[in-house]
C-alpha cells in the first residue's frame, strides 16, 4: 500500500514501515491493512470487507490509518495499472487506494 483517500478525499500516504497489501484471486481479495487481514468478494466493485480484530502495537494512529483505509477499499468501483502501480479508484474516477507491485 502506497497512499490511500481518507473519509474526505484527501491522500494520505503510508508509512514505509507499515506493511498494507491487496491480493485478487478467483473473485476474491484479501490482505493485510497494516495490523489486521482482511478479506471481500469483489471484482472492480468492492463490498464490504471482513477483518480480524487484533490488538496491535505499533506507530501511533495505525489503527484509525487502518479504518480509513478499509473505508476507502470499500468505495473503489475501477481500477487501472500505471506501471508498477494499482490504482483503486470511485465511480468518479477520484483516487482511492495505490498499491506498488512488491
Amino acid at each position: 500500500l502506497v497512499a490511500y483517500a481518507d473519509d474526505v478525499g484527501s491522500l494520505v500516504v503510508v508509512p514505509a514501515d507499515v506493511a498494507a497489501s491487496v491480493r485478487f484471486e478467483e473473485g476474491r481479495l484479501s490482505g493485510s491493512s497494516g495490523c489486521n487481514r482482511y478479506a471481500g468478494e469483489g471484482a472492480i466493485t468492492i463490498g464490504p470487507l471482513a477483518t480480524t480484530r487484533r490488538m496491535c502495537p505499533g506507530p501511533d494512529g495505525l489503527l484509525e490509518q487502518e479504518a480509513a483505509f478499509l473505508a476507502a477499499m470499500g468505495r473503489v468501483a475501477t481500477w487501472r495499472i500505471d506501471g508498477l502501480r494499482l490504482e483503486l479508484c470511485a465511480a468518479d474516477g477520484a483516487l482511492l487506494v495505490s498499491f506498488r507491485a512488491g
